[in-house]
């Protein structure tokens, strides 16, 4: 019995498992791939996505980072390029960084934090409690694993 399952650890369940496991939780992260990994979505994050990544420690000067000033609209053959705000509780600046570098940098993190990282590891389906109809844990591909928190 752990205390949180977080099923995919991907950018949100990733930095989900680093908060509650750095706040003295038990925390299983499963996800059915293993890391490093590579999605063809999600390269380019907002100024609220880089605070997000600057509040879970990383270090968003290290190279392999490349910095925007706002994003181009492209449509019906015009294009518009919207500058991200200054002067905010956000960064100035969003960031790009291939999800097969981002994912593998969150997925770390969490580990650091203390979450425990079973990869290939894929969720066929909630594990419910018969008298409540709660989620108490999830069914995997290699046995049951029961939570207080799914």
């Amino acid at each position: 019995m752990t205390d949180v399952i977080v099923v995919g650890a991907g950018p949100a369940g990733s930095a989900t498992a680093c908060h509650l496991a750095r706040a003295g939780l038990d925390v299983l992260l499963l996800d059915k791939a293993a890391f490093p990994r590579d999605k063809v979505c999600g390269d380019g994050l907002t100024p609220r996505a880089v605070r997000e990544l600057i509040t879970l420690g990383v270090d968003v000067d290290r190279p392999g980072w490349t910095r925007n000033r706002g994003v181009r609209l492209v449509a019906a053959g015009r294009s518009l390029d919207v500058p991200w705000p200054d002067g905010t509780a956000f960064p100035c600046f969003g960031l790009q960084r291939t999800r097969h570098d981002l994912d593998e940098i969150l997925v770390r993190h969490a580990v650091a934090g203390g979450a425990v990282l079973r990869e290939r590891t894929k969720v066929t389906g909630p594990l419910l409690d018969d008298r409540t109809g709660r989620v108490v844990g999830v069914a995997t591909d290699g046995g049951v694993h029961e939570a207080r928190l799914v």
